[in-house]
């Protein structure tokens, strides 16, 4: 058996052609691997350990089911509020019968906004709420220039 390509010698360097390639591919290698390194803590490694094993994300979505179990536990006990506004105006035309037969149509424009405060609490055994609410409202008729306040100081929810 002839060996053409071991035998052959570079005729430059006196190297053999496959020393060579493989001197090549080192001196090739090295240099990434110079390139690629960079100056890390032993915390960073540790961190990286942690992230890439699989036990560490185990570990991971058990605490986040705990932290999600313990805020819905916290959500129970919570205690809501709510603020309601609002501003109705109302105009109309509404027609009235006079005695002598006749339609007069009269003209009506209101303003009756209403505030609304409420706390409540939902009850942890039952899934019901039990709460306190107010509000405070207010009536205009701007024609016969009326105004009325109403307030409603405590309901039981």
């Amino acid at each position: 058996m002839n060996h053409f390509y071991l035998n052959r010698s570079c005729t430059t360097c006196g190297v053999y052609a496959p020393k060579k390639v493989l001197l090549f591919i080192m001196l090739i290698s090295f240099g990434k691997v110079q390139s690629q390194q960079k100056c890390t803590t032993l915390n960073a490694l540790i961190n990286e350990f942690y992230s890439t094993s699989g036990k560490a994300s185990i570990l991971k979505n058990q605490f986040k089911i705990k932290q999600l179990t313990y805020l819905n536990r916290l959500q129970k006990y919570k205690i809501g509020s709510k603020l309601d506004v609002s501003l109705p105006y109302s105009k109309s035309i509404e027609s009235i019968l006079q005695p002598d037969g006749n339609l007069l149509y009269s003209q009506r424009e209101f303003l009756n906004p209403i505030v609304t405060t409420s706390v409540f609490k939902k009850i942890p055994f039952t899934g019901g709420e039990i709460g306190l609410s107010s509000s405070l409202g207010y009536f205009q008729n701007f024609l016969q220039s009326n105004r009325q306040f109403t307030a409603n100081w405590l309901n039981l929810l």
